[in-house]
């Protein structure tokens, strides 16, 4: 049995590895792919993967999916980890750029009438229970008028 061992084994790398699946040069496809994974990433942060224009938070799994990259292929390419880590922020900042988003649109939609928490909180997604650790950050994705209209709504 120890002599068919080695079989064994190349037998199952090739399997797990399949040179179709696997690119040749790493490099070539890693400066290939920066302009996929930029779009793709650039769509999730501003809105335009979803019909209401919502932002989202740019994660691994979620451009995999999009740009229809295997899982894991990101370690081995530096510049495209480059474009995601420029699009990487905490789950409250994304809260508070949703909401600020949101008071956006409806505002905008509203025609002077004002803007409720409720409707804020279905367009958004984001919770009143979050409050606390996005009220500091709201400053940084709205003017003050904004921010203090969007604290004023969530009763703080």
């Amino acid at each position: 049995m120890g002599c068919f061992q080695p079989f064994y084994i190349l037998s199952v790398q090739e399997t797990r590895c399949s040179k179709e699946e696997t690119p040749e040069d790493w490099n070539q496809y890693d400066e290939d792919m920066v302009p996929v994974l930029e779009k793709t990433a650039s769509d999730i942060y501003h809105g335009n993967i979803n019909d209401t224009g919502r932002p989202e938070r740019v994660s691994e799994r979620l451009v995999y999916r999009l740009a229809g990259i295997p899982s894991h292929r990101l370690e081995n390419m530096p510049k495209c980890r480059e474009v995601l880590d420029r699009y990487k922020e905490s789950y409250a900042q994304n809260w508070a750029r949703r909401l600020v988003w949101a008071y956006q649109k409806l505002k905008n939609e509203n025609g002077g009438r004002p803007v409720f928490w409720c409707d804020m909180r279905k367009l958004s997604g984001v919770k009143n229970k979050n409050a606390d650790v996005i009220i500091p950050l709201l400053g940084q994705y709205a003017d003050k008028t904004d921010a203090d209209a969007i604290k004023s709504l969530l009763n703080l």
